[in-house]
């Protein structure tokens, strides 16, 4: 009994000074404005609003009878995601389910708390909001915005590789997604095209914040390390390169611990030497390599591999010869923003705030204020608000059970 009122009194401590440390965060924004008072009277509207549906979600009471399952989105090592129905209301959601052994099992608990605190507190065009959020005895459920599109990955399975022109498009909003988390306080740490879906508009969000670190508190446990002796002797011959052979088209706080997916990994957080937001930087330069070529300069037929690369990151980081003798080369600044970002932190565009990135000369032209209206590249062909393919009754009611 003692320790559940301390974790009550804990929880509510907790969320006391996080709606502070929002509130904090909205003034510093409209004294940095030059809004009207009405603006600033809207903005500030809409932030409480929030706050008030944050807090009733806390309170409401919700149960699996509450939604609908339509259709099975994907499996992963955390559990499914469904697409659903709130019955009430009829809205479409993506439901999230994870088994709650799993999280007790690996002490995983902090990044559920932290992937849903990230959903909750962002009132962001680019980053997923959470709508509801309940438990089972035996699972935990996210439902979130559907999002119709698909991600980044299979756009890039289909196209192969993009102009600059749709790469520059592309590159922003990840950008604008990027910054909207860390204003949040917090380092993704797993960014990689998997994780940024394409909405029904063709614009992106960024999706999955179980690995993100919260830059206010300190590491936390049983994260997997992985440990590199700097005297250790890499073979780099039978390590493949970008060649025509092996490619197809197709702040000051720092944080401790080795996460994330090897290709779109920073060379610090590998090392183990610590880290802090440019780490996301990194990732976003091998995804801008990505997007011109369809290729990560750090790929591999084995993580391995791919970390042998990453230990001796320079002579990777090239272009890969051209396919054809007619492909296009990119531009002087195209190249130079993707060695800025891939190289050593203390070097790194973004170490002195997101803007260094946005005044590059990659970006030279490009209307920052009004990304939102612009058409995307590609925009997904949704007939329908769900797919077709609903899950018959009984085995709706068979995954509810179980």
């Amino acid at each position: 009994m003692k320790q559940y009122f301390k974790q009550y009194y804990l929880s509510i401590t907790y969320h006391y000074k996080s709606r502070h440390l929002r509130l904090m965060e909205k003034e510093k924004e409209l004294e940095a404005s030059d809004w009207t008072e009405q603006q600033k009277e809207a903005f500030l509207d809409e932030h409480f609003q929030k706050e008030t549906q944050m807090l009733r979600m806390r309170r409401t009471r919700m149960t699996t009878r509450d939604f609908m399952l339509l259709a099975v989105l994907g499996r992963g090592g955390f559990g499914e995601v469904y697409l659903a129905r709130k019955c009430d209301t009829a809205e479409i959601l993506a439901l999230k389910k994870m088994p709650k052994k799993h999280f007790l099992q690996h002490n995983d608990l902090s990044k559920l708390k932290r992937e849903r605190d990230v959903m909750m507190q962002n009132n962001s065009p680019w980053l997923i909001n959470l709508k509801y959020s309940f438990q089972s005895e035996t699972h935990i459920y996210l439902a979130m915005e559907f999002i119709p599109g698909g991600d980044m990955k299979n756009l890039l399975d289909h196209v192969g590789c993009f102009s600059e022109e749709h790469v520059r498009f592309y590159c922003a909003e990840m950008l604008l997604a990027v910054e909207a988390l860390h204003k949040l306080g917090y380092i993704h740490r797993d960014l990689k095209p998997d994780n940024f879906l394409v909405d029904r508009t063709g614009h992106l969000k960024l999706i999955d914040f179980g690995l993100s670190k919260d830059g206010l508190v300190q590491k936390y446990s049983n994260t997997f390390t992985l440990k590199i002796n700097n005297s250790m002797k890499i073979n780099t011959g039978s390590i493949g390169t970008n060649t025509k052979g092996n490619r197809t088209r197709n702040r000051n706080r720092k944080t401790y611990s080795v996460v994330g997916s090897p290709e779109y990994m920073a060379i610090e957080i590998l090392e183990e030497v610590g880290y802090n937001h440019t780490v996301d930087y990194w990732s976003l330069g091998i995804i801008l390599y990505e997007l011109f070529w369809g290729v990560t300069p750090f790929g591999g037929d084995s993580v391995d591999e791919t970390f042998q690369k990453l230990t001796c990151w320079k002579e990777y980081v090239v272009p890969p010869e051209p396919l054809e003798d007619e492909e296009e080369e990119i531009s002087a600044e195209a190249w130079d923003i993707i060695q800025r970002m891939v190289c050593e932190p203390e070097k790194r565009l973004g170490g002195g705030g997101v803007e260094e990135i946005k005044k590059h000369p990659f970006f030279d032209g490009f209307d920052w204020d009004h990304v939102c209206e612009m058409e995307p590249p590609f925009v997904p062909e949704v007939t329908f608000p769900f797919p077709t393919f609903p899950i018959p009754y009984s085995q709706n009611i068979g995954i509810w059970k179980n």
